[in-house]
C-alpha cells in the first residue's frame, strides 16, 4: 500500500556573504539554523529550498548553507531565485541538490528555474530551454504508468498574489508556463517562495501555494514594499496517494508550541 508522503519547504533565506549581518534588522543565518533545527527528529521525506538562498550569490553563503544542510536526515533540494547565482549554485552542489526531479512514491517532483534574463527589479522568467524541458517532463509523466500525481516548485509566482509591487516582478511569461502546465492531467499543485509570505491559491484545477520567507517577512496586499509583522516560516506538505496535498504553516515563534513534522 502506497503511504503519504511529507515535504517541507524552505525559502527566502537570504543568507549575507557576513553570517553576522543584519537584513530588515535580523539575522538571516541564526533564522536558517532555527528552522533547520526544528526539523530534527521529524519524519521529513524531502526538503525544498525555493530560491533566494543567498542575499547576494557568493561562494561563502553556499557553502555555509551546505555545511547546514549536512546533518538533515532527508535528501534536501535547492532552486534559484532572483537573488542567486545559478550558475555558482550548480557548480558547487553536489548529490540530491545536483537533481531537478525526484520521486516520492507516485508523485514526482519538478524543480524549475525562473531566473533567466534578469531585469535587475526581482521579476523572473522561464528560460526557452526550460519551458522545453518542463513540456517534456510532462509529456513523460503521461505515458508512465509509476506516476500518478506531478508538484512543481519554483521562485517566482506564477500567479497575480493581489501585491501590487510584488506582482509587477512576478514570473513574466507565465502564459506559456500555463500553457504547458495546463496539458498535464497529472499536475495538482505548484509551490513557489520570492513573496515572503503565505498565500493558498488557484488556477484552474491546480492548487498553488507559498511559504512565509525564513528571514523577513512582506505585508501582503500593498500597493508598495512593506514589512509584515509575522514570524518567519516554512510549510509542511503532505502528498497522499490519492492526489490530495494537505499543506500546515509553521511559524518560527510557535516551535515550542507546535514542532513541524
Amino acid at each position: 500500500m502506497m503511504r503519504d508522503y511529507c515535504l517541507i519547504q524552505l525559502t527566502d533565506l537570504h543568507l549575507q556573504p557576513d553570517p553576522a549581518a543584519l537584513l530588515h534588522g535580523v539575522n538571516t543565518e541564526q533564522r536558517l539554523q532555527q528552522a533547520l533545527a526544528s526539523l530534527a527528529g521529524t519524519e521529513a521525506d524531502a526538503l525544498v529550498l525555493t530560491g533566494d538562498l543567498a542575499h547576494i550569490g557568493n561562494v561563502a553563503a553556499y557553502n555555509r548553507l551546505i555545511d547546514y544542510l549536512s546533518p538533515v536526515t532527508c535528501p534536501a533540494y535547492w532552486l534559484p531565485g532572483n537573488h542567486d547565482d545559478a550558475a555558482l549554485m550548480q557548480q558547487l552542489a553536489t548529490g540530491s541538490l545536483r537533481q531537478k526531479q525526484f520521486r516520492l512514491g507516485n508523485w514526482q517532483i519538478l524543480l524549475l528555474d525562473t531566473t533567466a534574463e534578469p531585469d535587475g527589479v526581482g521579476g523572473g522568467e522561464m528560460a526557452a530551454g526550460e519551458l522545453a524541458w518542463l513540456q517534456q517532463q510532462l509529456a513523460q509523466a503521461e505515458q508512465d504508468s509509476s506516476i500518478d500525481h506531478l508538484l512543481l516548485a519554483m521562485h517566482h509566482h506564477p500567479v497575480p498574489v493581489g501585491s501590487a509591487w510584488q506582482d509587477r516582478i512576478m514570473l513574466r511569461n507565465a502564459g506559456p508556463f500555463w500553457q504547458q502546465a495546463e496539458q498535464s492531467r497529472k499536475l495538482r499543485a505548484v509551490i513557489f517562495g520570492h513573496v515572503h509570505q503565505d498565500n493558498q491559491l488557484q488556477h484552474q484545477s491546480v492548487a498553488l501555494y507559498s511559504s512565509p520567507s525564513v528571514a523577513a517577512q512582506f505585508e501582503p496586499r500593498c500597493e508598495q514594499f512593506t514589512l509584515g509583522p509575522e514570524g518567519p516560516g516554512y510549510c509542511c506538505y503532505r502528498l497522499s496517494a490519492d492526489g490530495r496535498v494537505e499543506r500546515r504553516l509553521v511559524r518560527l515563534t510557535e516551535l515550542a508550541q507546535a514542532p513541524a513534522g
